[in-house]
């Protein structure tokens, strides 16, 4: 440990008026505090990927009702994601999402989740999906479940014990702009970033409404299923021969969320446009996945063959370099 993070450690356990000794246990804490929201940051992003896939399996001008909720669900999640990655910068982390192996090899199961949960995968949209895979996951169970919200709940008996404002480090950058919602306020002592868990250990009630309306039954009321295009489930782009239109397809769009990825770790690391410049992204992966759910004119523009969709990959790995 440096010098300069034993010091850090222990102002965390100083009070200017009654200064109190450092402990083991201080160390622990702040060690351990990064690497757990590190964790969280990772489970938070890992219910993007599999909600653009069900968002832009719709067809266009199919199912509208459904496409907002779902698109209200990804910018949810872009939210929750900012809370993670301040609360990491609040305490001296430093979050990261360019990094290899990010993004989970779907279907897997989401990071912090006990091993019996349902594992995710890019697929297209169906009642079934909302209601035995997504549905779960955004409404995050209750305080007592052994999943995200408890954790978060016991993330808060982590940071209670913080000095009230000496744990913290305020010089740095937090991501505030662009962010989805309500204005996100600075993390600078302990009652704001149990404000930010308590946010994180909870879900967005009308928006789990919603989506519930859609997984109530296999055939609900106002969904379309021909307004879903037949995308093949969790796609790779070995797959397809190099050099094939496929591929490029695939590729490009994989290239795609990597940029995207990208973005968001420049916000993190005090950028203040990035995050706008990631939210754009989410627009360039729209109409690349349009080539994909319907890549006729790419891959067969003599339109003699047909040609069904490709599917979506958020990973450029392959099973050489998985």
């Amino acid at each position: 440990m440096s010098v300069s993070h034993r010091k850090s450690l222990q102002q965390m356990t100083q009070d200017t008026h009654s200064p109190a000794p450092w402990r083991p246990e201080d160390a622990d804490r702040a060690a351990r505090l990064p690497l757990l929201l590190q964790q969280a940051l990772r489970r938070e992003h890992s219910l993007i990927p599999p909600l653009l896939a069900a968002w832009l399996s719709l067809k266009p001008a199919a199912n509208r009702a459904l496409a907002g909720l779902l698109q209200e669900a990804i910018a949810s999640q872009l939210r929750r994601m900012a809370l993670a990655a301040n609360l990491q910068i609040a305490i001296g982390g430093r979050p990261r999402a360019a990094l290899p192996g990010f993004v989970p090899a779907y279907p897997a199961t989401p990071p912090l989740m006990p091993p019996h949960s349902p594992p995710m995968g890019i697929e297209r949209f169906s009642p079934r999906l909302l209601r035995d895979t997504l549905l779960p996951q955004i409404a995050l169970g209750s305080a007592g479940d052994a999943g995200i919200a408890g954790f978060y709940l016991a993330m808060r008996r982590e940071f209670e014990p913080l000095d009230r404002q000496r744990g913290f480090d305020t010089a740095r950058r937090q991501l505030l702009e662009h962010v989805p919602g309500a204005p996100l306020p600075v993390i600078r002592d302990t009652d704001s970033a149990l404000a930010a868990l308590d946010e994180l250990a909870s879900h967005d009630t009308p928006l789990r409404n919603g989506l519930a309306a859609f997984a109530a039954s296999d055939s609900p009321t106002g969904f379309a299923p021909d307004g879903v295009w037949a995308m093949p489930a969790n796609a790779r782009i070995d797959d397809h021969a190099p050099g094939s239109p496929e591929r490029s397809l695939l590729e490009r769009y994989a290239a795609c969320y990597a940029d995207f990825l990208r973005g968001l770790d420049a916000a993190f690391g005090g950028s203040p446009v990035a995050m706008a410049q990631a939210m754009d992204l989410i627009f360039d992966l729209k109409l690349l996945a349009a080539g994909l759910m319907n890549p006729a004119v790419s891959v067969a523009p003599d339109g003699h063959a047909p040609c069904p969709p490709l599917g979506l990959c958020f990973s450029r790995q392959t099973a050489a370099t998985a």
